[in-house]
This record gives C-alpha cells, sequence and structure tokens, in this order.
C-alpha cells in the first residue's frame, strides 16, 4: 500500500501557503489606498485553492476510517465538484474581462493545469488512473498545490509594488 504521509505533508504545505499568503496580503496593502480587482481575486483564489489542497489530503483518512473500501475513489468523487469549480471560475474571471493585468504564463499555466486535473479526475473515477489510483490521486493534488503556488507568487510579486 502505498505511503499516505506524503499527503499529510502537502496538506502542511497547503495549510502554509494560506496563512502566509493572507498575511503577506494584509502587510503589503496596508499601506495602499485599496485593493484591484484582480488582487482581491487573486488572493481569495490562492486561499481557497490552499484549503482545497488540505482537504483532498485529508479526504482518504476520512474515508478510509469510515471503513470505505476504495478511499481514494469516494475521495475523488468529493474532489470532482471542486475541481469543476475551479475550472468554472477560470472560464468566469476570463468572460468578465478581469485578466487585464494578469500574466498571460500564469494565466496559461493555471489552465493547463486545472485541466490535466479535471482529466485526471474523471480518469480516476472511470477506472482508468493514470499509473497506480494513488498515484493519479497524488498528482490531483500536487497540481492544486501549483496552482496555489502561481497565485501565491503573483500576490507576493503586486502587494508591495508601490512600495517600490
Amino acid at each position: 500500500m502505498e505511503s499516505y504521509d506524503v499527503l499529510l505533508a502537502i496538506s502542511e504545505v497547503g495549510i502554509g501557503m494560506a496563512g502566509f499568503g493572507g498575511i503577506v496580503a494584509g502587510l503589503g496593502y496596508r499601506a495602499q489606498t485599496g485593493w484591484s480587482e484582480q488582487d482581491r481575486i487573486r488572493l481569495i483564489y490562492m486561499a481557497t485553492t490552499s484549503l482545497l489542497v488540505v482537504f483532498s489530503c485529508l479526504f482518504p483518512y476520512i474515508f478510509g476510517h469510515m471503513g470505505v473500501n476504495r478511499p481514494l475513489m469516494a475521495s475523488a468523487w468529493s474532489l470532482l465538484p471542486f475541481v469543476l469549480i475551479n475550472v468554472i471560475s477560470q472560464i468566469w474571471i476570463y468572460r468578465a474581462g478581469i485578466p487585464e493585468g494578469y500574466n498571460p504564463l500564469a494565466s496559461v499555466l493555471l489552465s493547463l493545469a486545472q485541466l490535466t486535473n479535471l482529466l485526471a479526475v474523471v480518469l480516476l473515477l472511470a477506472g482508468r488512473p493514470i499509473g497506480s489510483p494513488f498515484a493519479t490521486y497524488l498528482m490531483c493534488v500536487t497540481l492544486l498545490l501549483f496552482q496555489a503556488s502561481i497565485l501565491f507568487v503573483r500576490l507576493l510579486s503586486t502587494s508591495f509594488r508601490e512600495a517600490r
């Protein structure tokens, strides 16, 4: 059986990223007159993605202790709505005309990560994982962490831009 310890380690990174991102955002914008729409969305998006990483890492433990025979499959079903919301939110941001000021490379990487994640979850649910089911689930969680990392770096890079 695969080691689930790596999921706990990833969840700790997600918790740290969400907390530190909030602190940096608060300190970086305290001296400014206000938040731009892009930065507000970036902060909310980063925090929710980071927390989704945490919950995604804990789902297999929860379902396993509930006696579910295949906790990764139950976890994937729990993850699917969030991944869909993630993809839909990216479409909404694009359609709302908010991408002004966004880094095109970061936007492309986010979109690719989201679509790859959605495909991996669907393959896992269809019983056709990429490698083992654990490896596919781990890839999904890692892609979520990658998305949160991109948003975190963008938030850091914009939070102190007027202080230079």
